[in-house]
């Protein structure tokens, strides 16, 4: 069971949901024979779709943190804000480099 999460944890990010839909088919071809008992076979439904989902939301919304997550960083960069007192040194060099090379043509 946990094996089927990684794998449809590890196919989610990568929007591979068709790919993620054979973990369940295959776990079911291997429990055919059980699936004649209906209570058993409810379960297996359930819980197998339950975990298929949860591994699905678990890891997209890892994925949107970390896309989020690259985005504020690359806005933060582009903007060439300085994060502490040591990186204003570094930006103001930049800026007067930048209009040094811009008076020289």
């Amino acid at each position: 069971m946990a094996t089927e999460r990684t794998v449809i944890s590890a196919l989610a990010p990568c929007e591979q949901y068709g790919a993620s839909a054979f973990v369940p088919a295959a776990k079911g071809i291997a429990r055919f024979k059980m699936l004649d008992d209906k209570e058993f076979a409810e379960c297996y439904l359930v819980g197998t779709f339950a975990s298929a989902a949860l591994a699905i939301l678990v890891s997209s919304a890892i994925r949107e943190v970390l896309v989020w997550s690259q985005r504020v960083l690359a806005a933060k960069v582009a903007s060439r804000q300085p994060d502490s007192w040591s990186d204003v040194g570094e930006v103001e060099r930049r800026e007067t480099l930048h209009c040094e090379m811009r008076r020289r043509g």
